[in-house]
């Protein structure tokens, strides 16, 4: 009898999620449940850029200056993409908070 799935998927199901008693969905999704609650989550920015990119932000430094100072003092770093959109859309935040805060300097400005 055919269950539609190749048969490594149904023994890693297996394997993963059977318990003393065999294998049950209730028990299997459980355990699922379980394992994505304490999974390690993927994060594309580094804390270590955090203090680069709020430092540049502050003395006004383009986008792009701030990814190479980042590329030069963090260099294992994978990507410069996620990086690049970290650093726009906290400009665009900071932007956005001076403009609520200060806004006749803020309208002077640009």
């Amino acid at each position: 009898m055919s269950v539609g799935i190749s048969e490594s998927a149904l023994s890693r199901e297996l394997s993963r999620n059977a318990n003393d008693d065999g294998y049950g969905a209730e028990s299997a999704h459980a355990l699922a449940s379980q394992r994505r609650v304490t999974a390690t989550k993927f994060s594309k920015t580094d804390e270590r850029h955090m203090p680069i990119i709020k430092k540049g932000l502050l003395l006004d430094w383009s986008p792009e200056n701030i990814s190479f100072r980042m590329k030069v003092e963090v260099p294992t770093s994978h990507s410069a993409t996620p990086l690049f959109i970290t650093v726009l859309l906290l400009t665009k935040c900071m932007e956005a908070l001076c403009i609520r805060i200060y806004p006749a300097e803020a309208l002077q400005r640009w």
